[in-house]
């Protein structure tokens, strides 16, 4: 009775730990280009209307979307996104608390002019909080900039 009682421990933690490695976390992640244009009432793509509160006090005045993608991260697991010929964006999730934020960890990587190198532009930890959008800054100037924005779900 004893040897049956250390199994079902076993495979019950077995099970748990499988279970959390394997649970997901559902993310959208949109790319833009805000620059200034001179424009006195600012433009915001109508594409970007899901994250227009989350850029609309950057300053600049004209904001484009590059690309937007949703996707499902596995824990433990880096999942690549593109957001443009020149920069990809690595995430990583690794845990989540009790109030349902994940912290990810998050590398952007910039290709060299020829392509052959890959440089880090990014290297951080991100706490995600489900519905609410983080900002990354990629390229900045007083001209214009690269932001990627990221919302878990």
């Amino acid at each position: 009775m004893v040897i049956a009682r250390r199994y079902t421990a076993v495979l019950f933690i077995a099970f748990f730990s499988f279970g959390a490695w394997s649970e997901q976390v559902e993310l959208s992640m949109t790319a833009l280009m805000a620059t200034n244009e001179g424009r006195t009432v600012k433009y915001i793509d109508p594409s970007l209307n899901k994250i227009r509160h989350a850029v609309e006090h950057l300053d600049y005045d004209t904001f484009k979307k590059l690309t937007a993608t949703e996707t499902s991260l596995t824990y433990g697991k880096e999942t690549k996104l593109r957001i443009n010929d020149r920069f990809t964006l690595g995430l990583t999730p690794e845990k989540k608390d009790s109030k349902g934020r994940v912290r990810v960890h998050a590398i952007i990587e910039a290709a060299s002019s020829d392509g052959k190198r890959k440089k880090k532009a990014l290297d951080s930890m991100l706490i995600l909080a489900p519905g609410k959008p983080i900002n990354l800054a990629i390229v900045g100037s007083e001209d214009g900039g690269l932001f990627v924005v990221l919302v878990a779900k």
